[in-house]
């Protein structure tokens, strides 16, 4: 694997500015000489059979409401689907670009497994095998208001569910990889916490980066 490809991934409760943010951060890495890629989970490959077929499964349980009652289920889906991506695509993004931006990753796997009952050992023995980002940002707040919401995001309940595992992320060892890790409000204006991210993600490389945000 590329030693100085940065993996940074975005967490949070659904409708909470995930895709948002890590567009605008991919965008602003991109401005300087260095490139960088963003990818969103569930991931939905054409060229990947195995990661088309679990995507699909994973969509359609979250829209009948059957991910609630089969979770053991719909977190191996989960799981299957960031490890074809691991083993199959990652690898090769890490020698092509210089930042990989994930909307979801490891932390999810957590926040939602422990959310939705799924045994802690399980998940961890999961994230075993899923690799950790250098950095990783939870977007905290309140959900921000979305159409054709699915089982998941109209739960308010659950998300505050989730929202409180996020915090829970230590009880994890395998979270000990992640190099950096931080909580930011996404409740405030979109561009004070696209500012907010950029500063910490510089801080983190050592380096300031003078591009304009």
């Amino acid at each position: 694997m590329k030693k100085d490809c940065k993996i940074i991934a975005f967490e949070g409760i659904d409708s909470i500015g995930k895709a948002t943010q890590s567009i605008k951060l991919t965008h602003y890495l991109n401005r300087g000489p260095k490139r960088a890629v963003r990818i969103e989970f569930p991931l939905e490959s054409r060229h990947i059979k195995s990661a088309r077929l679990t995507y699909r499964l994973i969509r359609q349980m979250l829209k009948s409401g059957s991910a609630k009652q089969w979770p053991y289920t719909f977190q191996a889906l989960q799981f299957i689907n960031k490890l074809v991506f691991q083993l199959f695509w990652l690898k090769k993004l890490t020698k092509k670009y210089d930042y990989i931006v994930l909307d979801r990753w490891a932390a999810s796997m957590w926040a939602y497994g422990r959310a939705s009952g799924v045994d802690k050992d399980i998940i961890c023995a999961m994230l075993k095998l899923i690799n950790q980002p250098d950095i990783t940002i939870v977007l905290t707040g309140k959900s921000f208001p979305k159409e054709n919401v699915d089982s998941y995001e109209a739960d308010t309940s659950f998300q505050q569910h989730v929202d409180s595992f996020y915090k829970t992320w230590h009880e994890c060892k395998e979270f000990g990889k992640c190099l950096d890790w931080i909580s930011i409000n996404a409740n405030d204006e979109i561009n004070a916490v696209h500012t907010n991210v950029c500063a910490h993600v510089d801080r983190h490389l050592y380096k300031k980066i003078d591009w304009e945000i």
